[in-house]
């Protein structure tokens, strides 16, 4: 992975300046968090809000077709500890690319991948991990990506220690039409924690916060986050290696129609006329295939059916 310069930040806010990059993240830089989430779930908007008040150092990506894919760390100060010998005083914020996006040559298994590798080239192995905050547009409908046969790759956390630092976050509370019809979506929050995939996280020790899209409520949930003893670096390095491992082998490509077609047909056409040879008395004149052009069209028919079938309930789906 090729190492890009991040254009330095001046601070901009007296409660919380974006301080310039660092080339690598040690034990005394502070305490890393990972951002994650579906594409244009608002993690931009999330450093931005933590960074205070006229200060914008992430770029917002609109919509579901993210354009920059690297991965982005932004340290900024925390404004309640004063102490700069106190490792919690400087939080960096690492801001991901969207998952579930739009962009065909990004899918979610390089993603992680680019995670993996920006945590190989850039922290030490003591670097120290708050946890991380997935978010979720709360205003978006799409929870279907989180059922257990989608790839999502959060699901497949497996450390007690890290679920134990991970933060289900839903966002976008400071929308109007949130704002005037607060009660919908706290239904669609109530769903989403009893989806299998998220409730299995939360049930092995995760936890659920809301980000209302403001400076207060940002720290409100990097708060959180900082009350918890931090992680090493290791070990969030080996959790991503051991996904990667796992998410190729969810997006195999099944086989063609024809050639799943041509496996029943050859299997059904054998145990057909294996099992007549059998029978067949050794003295008895050879039979001739008079049935072979029936049952090929027995055979056709029902695959095209089943085919039919399939596409039909694909297209109501």
């Amino acid at each position: 992975m090729s190492r890009s310069k991040v254009p330095k930040s001046e601070p901009q806010s007296p409660q919380s300046p974006v301080l310039p990059q660092l080339e690598t993240v040690m034990s005394s830089t502070g305490i890393l968090i990972l951002l994650m989430g579906q594409a244009g779930a608002g993690k931009s908007h999330f450093v931005n809000s933590a960074a205070g008040t006229g200060s914008a150092p992430a770029p917002v990506a609109h919509g579901l077709s993210t354009k920059d894919f690297g991965v982005r760390s932004h340290i900024v100060q925390n404004p309640n500890v004063t102490d700069p010998g106190n490792v919690r005083s400087k939080v960096i914020l690492v801001d991901t690319p969207g998952l579930n996006n739009s962009n065909p040559k990004y899918s979610d298994t390089e993603i992680i991948r680019s995670i993996a590798s920006w945590l190989n080239d850039y922290c030490n192995d003591d670097a120290l991990v708050g946890g991380i905050i997935f978010l979720h547009d709360i205003t978006e409908d799409r929870a279907t990506v989180f059922a257990d046969n989608h790839a999502w790759p959060v699901k497949y956390f497996d450390s007690p220690a890290l679920l134990q630092h991970l933060f289900l976050t839903t966002g976008k509370w400071d929308m109007k039409f949130v704002q005037s019809n607060k009660k919908k979506y706290n239904d669609r929050e109530k769903d989403l924690k009893q989806m299998p995939a998220w409730r299995r996280l939360l049930n092995r020790g995760a936890t659920s916060c809301q980000y209302e899209g403001n400076y207060e409520s940002a720290w409100k949930v990097i708060d959180k986050v900082l009350e918890m003893d931090a992680l090493r670096a290791q070990l969030l390095r080996k959790e991503f290696n051991m996904i990667q491992g796992k998410m190729p082998g969810l997006q195999r490509p099944k086989p063609g129609f024809w050639r799943m077609f041509r496996n029943l047909f050859s299997r059904v056409s054998v145990s057909s006329w294996s099992s007549r040879a059998s029978v067949t008395p050794s003295s008895s004149p050879p039979i001739k295939n008079k049935y072979r052009p029936k049952s090929r069209i027995v055979i056709v028919a029902y695959a095209l059916f089943i085919r039919a079938g399939v596409w039909v309930r694909v297209s109501l789906i």
